[in-house]
């Protein structure tokens, strides 16, 4: 919760603020409100094994803050912890997870489109592992394979100007990619 209250609170906080300086203000407020040392400690999921809704759940919270606030792409392959791990444990752990009620399926495809996101922020956009799990998000989830649907998810979790520019032109590149193969067969 924690985690939630921050996101939320920074990306309210943030919304019409063009200013860095009072974003980078908002951020240098947060050590006064830490209440904990490390991740493990603030989100005890994260350590439970095997598939749980809310260890993914936090893993792509992490992912999400990493590219929605990191000051430059670039930087987001170094950081192991709050990136690179929730990332690679989504990657491999996501495709076999399921869920049994609407709420939580639309919550699930909103992890699985900030999943793609943030492999598309450091590799190329139709990397390997990105058309992999695009390709395994539309066999799984194949009603929500629409832009306007993605969309409609996105907007009811946290998303950013930037990540739903990403996601709709690759959805768009990727349509016209899976068009010129057809017209080629």
């Amino acid at each position: 919760m924690t985690v939630l209250a921050n996101i939320a609170d920074y990306q309210t906080w943030t919304e019409g603020q063009g200013s860095l300086a009072l974003q980078l203000a908002f951020v240098a407020q947060l050590p006064q409100r830490k209440r904990y040392s490390d991740f493990w400690e603030a989100c005890s999921c994260l350590l439970i094994p095997g598939p749980h809704f809310e260890k993914y759940l936090c893993f792509a919270l992490l992912c999400y803050i990493s590219v929605a606030f990191s000051p430059q792409r670039i930087y987001l392959s170094a950081s192991h912890t709050a990136f690179r791990t929730p990332r690679l444990l989504l990657t491999q752990q996501l495709p076999s997870f399921t869920v049994y009620s609407q709420e939580e399926t639309e919550c699930l495809v909103w992890m699985w489109l900030v999943l793609i996101d943030a492999w598309r922020a450091t590799e190329v956009v139709n990397s390997e592992t990105t058309t992999n799990l695009s390709r395994q998000f539309a066999e799984l989830f194949p009603s929500y394979c629409s832009w306007p649907t993605k969309e409609d998810v996105l907007k009811q979790f946290f998303f950013t100007d930037a990540i739903l520019a990403a996601t709709k032109s690759s959805f768009i590149a990727s349509e016209e990619q899976d068009a010129s193969r057809a017209v080629a067969k």
